[in-house]
C-alpha cells in the first residue's frame, strides 16, 4: 500500500480552486476496495460494518494535512449510506490523509500482517 490511496491527482494543498472538480476514484471502484474491520475480517468498503468504517475515517482524519478542516468536511455523514463512504474516501484523499483501503484482499492481508508484526515489536 502506498502512503496515500490516490483518489485525486494531488492533495488539497496543491490543487488550488478546482480541487472538487473530479475525483479519480469512481463510486464503483471505492465500493470495491478492501478495508480491515475491528474483528480483523477483510471486507469490501461496500460491506464493512458502519462502525468500523466510521472508526477508519476517524483514524484517517488524524493523518490529514489539516485534520480540523477535514473533520469539519466529514461531519454529519452517515456511513450507513454507501455514497457517504465514497464521499469520505474522496475527501480524505483530498486532504492528504493516509487511507488504509486496498485494491485486493492480498494487499489488505499483507498490511494486516505488517501491522501485527509492528505491534508485536513495540
Amino acid at each position: 500500500m502506498s502512503k496515500h490511496t490516490t483518489i485525486y491527482e494531488e492533495p488539497i494543498s496543491a490543487q488550488g480552486p478546482r480541487s472538487r472538480d473530479r475525483p479519480l476514484l469512481s463510486y464503483k471502484a471505492a465500493m470495491s476496495k478492501y478495508a480491515i474491520g475491528s474483528d480483523g475480517v477483510i471486507r469490501t468498503v461496500r460491506d464493512v460494518h458502519t462502525a468500523d468504517f466510521a472508526d477508519l475515517v476517524e483514524q484517517c482524519i488524524k493523518t490529514a494535512e489539516d485534520p480540523e478542516a477535514c473533520a469539519k468536511e466529514l461531519r454529519g455523514l452517515s456511513y450507513f449510506e454507501r455514497v457517504d463512504r465514497w464521499y469520505a474516501l474522496c475527501e480524505l484523499s483530498r486532504y492528504g490523509a493516509t487511507i488504509p483501503v486496498f485494491d485486493d484482499q492480498a494487499s489488505a492481508q499483507e498490511y494486516q500482517r505488517t501491522e501485527e508484526r509492528r505491534k508485536a515489536d513495540v
